[in-house]
This record gives C-alpha cells, sequence and structure tokens, in this order.
C-alpha cells in the first residue's frame, strides 16, 4: 500500500509536469494519494495542494468547527502529518499531532491546557508552561492551526506570537502582521502571505522565497473564493 502511494506520488509530479498542472488530471491523482496515504483515514473536508516550480510537493485537507481544526498533510516523500487542536476565545485548550512514514510512526503526541501549564503525553517531557507571548500549536507546514490565534490578534498591527512544534518539540517565535483587506485577513511572516477567507478557513498560503504557493483545486468548492483572495494578496502588495 505505501509503495502504491509513492508511485501515485511520482506519477501525480509527472502528470503536473507534462500537461503543465491541469487541475482536472490532478484531481483524480490527489484523491488516489489521500485515499491510500498513511495507515489510518485523514480526516474529512477541504482539500488543497501545495505547488513549487517543481510541480505538487504537498496535498492537506482541512477540516474543523467554530472551536476546532483537523488538518493533514501527505507529503511526496510518503511522511504523513494529522494534527487537531481545540480553541477557546482565541486560546488553545488541546492538541494532538501525529507523524508516520513508510518507516513507521515517527511522532505521536497529544495535549491539554491545565491552568498555566501545557501537559503532554507521548512527549520528551509531561508538562510545558505556556508563554506570555499569545501561542500556538503548529508543525511546519500545519499553519490551518494558527488561524484561531491570527484572528484573535488586533488588527493593522505586528506582534511577535509563540508556536510550539510537536515534531522537534520545541518553541519557535514568529512575528506576524494582520491587515483586514476587502473582509479577507491577510497575514504577513516574512515572505509568506496567508489570505484567510471570512469563515476562517486558510485558502491561500504564498512563500515568495520560496516561489511556492497552496490553493484549492480548480472545481473545488472553494476555487472561486480562493481566486478573490489572490486578487486581494496582489493589489495588496
Amino acid at each position: 500500500m505505501r509503495a502504491a502511494v509513492l508511485s501515485a506520488v511520482q506519477s501525480l509530479v509527472l502528470v503536473a509536469c507534462v500537461h503543465g498542472q491541469n487541475d482536472a488530471r490532478l484531481r483524480e491523482r490527489v484523491a488516489t494519494i489521500l485515499a491510500q496515504a498513511g495507515d489510518r483515514p485523514l480526516p474529512s473536508g477541504d482539500t488543497l495542494v501545495e505547488f513549487a516550480k517543481q510541480g505538487p510537493i504537498l496535498y492537506y485537507t482541512i477540516g474543523g468547527t467554530r472551536d476546532s481544526v483537523t488538518s493533514s498533510m501527505v507529503r511526496n516523500d510518503g511522511l504523513v502529518g494529522w494534527a487537531t487542536s481545540q480553541w477557546s476565545r482565541g486560546r488553545p485548550t488541546a492538541f494532538s499531532a501525529r507523524w508516520a512514514d513508510p518507516q513507521g510512526v515517527k511522532v505521536d503526541i497529544r495535549g491539554e491546557v491545565v491552568g498555566p501549564d501545557m501537559r503532554l503525553h507521548g512527549g520528551n517531557t509531561d508538562h510545558l508552561v505556556t508563554p506570555e507571548l499569545p501561542w500556538a500549536v503548529a508543525d511546519y507546514g500545519m499553519d490551518d492551526h494558527l488561524v484561531p490565534l491570527l484572528r484573535a490578534l488586533p488588527r493593522d498591527s505586528t506582534q511577535a506570537i509563540a508556536v510550539w512544534r510537536p515534531f522537534g518539540q520545541k518553541w519557535d517565535t514568529l512575528s506576524v502582521r494582520t491587515r483586514m483587506v476587502d473582509s479577507v485577513l491577510l497575514v504577513s511572516q516574512g515572505a509568506i502571505t496567508f489570505g484567510i477567507a471570512a469563515d476562517g478557513r486558510l485558502l491561500m498560503r504564498e512563500d515568495r522565497e520560496q516561489a511556492a504557493q497552496r490553493r484549492p483545486l480548480e472545481g473545488n468548492a472553494r476555487f472561486a473564493e480562493y481566486r478573490r483572495i489572490a486578487a486581494v494578496v496582489k493589489r495588496s502588495r
């Protein structure tokens, strides 16, 4: 099964190169990859793909509710991540993160906030003291789990946030700037721009330094909204 996933990924990259990233063909291949990836089902939700110069490199499913985010990410080398986060009034209350590749499970960790601490299960330590900065739990590439925090930050401001990375079990500090433009929340973090829809879905992530962009595929129910967000991002540069 895992060998089939890697074969499907390689075929997808070939399709993208030969057919100029034709979204109709890509939808079929992405569906195959997501159906076969990992050793357990991926969470349901919107499907997004990250494109770089060489073609599609990351495949996502994103779901959730008003107070939760669920996501998965599949990488071309077969690494698969599953993540959940629970929120209350712009603050995280619980999370889980699991990463596995064809060789086995790499990380399987969960935590819940109790007072000023985050109690961990499956980590290198059993608790962390949460920072005074606004904070979230999100691995690299799992930026959807930053969205509830980003939506709660003051508009038209630049400030530091702390992010705990479950895979590396470490804190990062990021500087982000938030702006509301034509009902789109734009967040800048260095060369990276997030375009967040009014309902809180991260529909565009652009890294100008790496020439990479994450978006829905054409034909997706959110594609028209993505195009509007992309136009807002372009006008706002």
